[in-house]
């Protein structure tokens, strides 16, 4: 889904057909993944460093 969305350019309602899920379900998945994603590459903390 990050893919889809953020390299090839699909919208939301792009990527619900291609995945079979709702356009809530893809935002909703999307957000979860760019979270996790932060986490992995430690981006979390940086941002609290910068911002407390």
């Amino acid at each position: 889904m990050i893919v889809l969305r953020y390299c090839l350019g699909y919208d939301t309602a792009e990527i619900a057909d291609v995945i079979g899920i709702t356009g809530a379900g893809v935002r909703s998945t999307a957000r979860y993944a760019r979270r996790r994603l932060k986490q992995a590459l430690g981006l979390d903390e940086e941002e609290r460093t910068r911002d407390g």
